[in-house]
């Protein structure tokens, strides 16, 4: 699934910005992009990581398949990050880690992951139904969501 948060130059904030618009919205460089991806399926991968934004081959198969270390590359106008949070399952002691690929450039943040995360959610509705939504930047919002997992 893909959903994207646009914060236009203006400070108007559309929540679930329509995928034919993104290229217009990612050339402007006063506005602001958030594109969550959760459980992506390979056709949805490749459209956002190869044709729109032509991340580099390795990052992107590193973000498609599972790593089991956190990392930061930079590949010049991004970096790539992979990190792991923790969760409990539904038998006692049963915890569970799990992976989060984050993109981040000069005017957006993509997220990946394969479950929906209740820390996401919450500060994808925090962003998105407030005014000021994603006005400090990605970098801030990227702070916030490792934040958050670190408090969950």
């Amino acid at each position: 699934m893909i959903r994207i948060l646009y914060r236009h130059r203006s400070g108007t904030v559309v929540t679930e910005l329509p995928l034919d618009q993104l290229n217009d919205a990612m050339r402007d460089s006063q506005a602001r992009l958030w594109i969550d991806l959760t459980a992506p399926s390979d056709e949805e991968s490749q459209q956002i990581l190869t044709n729109l934004y032509r991340f580099h081959p390795l990052a992107i198969e590193d973000a498609v398949n599972e790593s089991h270390i956190p990392k930061v590359d930079d590949y010049g106008n991004y970096l790539y990050l992979v990190f792991h949070t923790v969760g409990l399952g539904d038998e006692r002691m049963d915890i569970h880690t799990y992976e989060i690929d984050v993109f981040l450039g000069a005017n957006y943040l993509i997220t990946l992951h394969e479950t929906p995360r209740e820390s996401i959610e919450k500060l994808w509705n925090a962003h998105s139904h407030q005014q000021g939504g994603l006005a400090r930047g990605p970098a801030y919002l990227l702070y916030e969501l490792i934040d958050r997992q670190i408090d969950n």
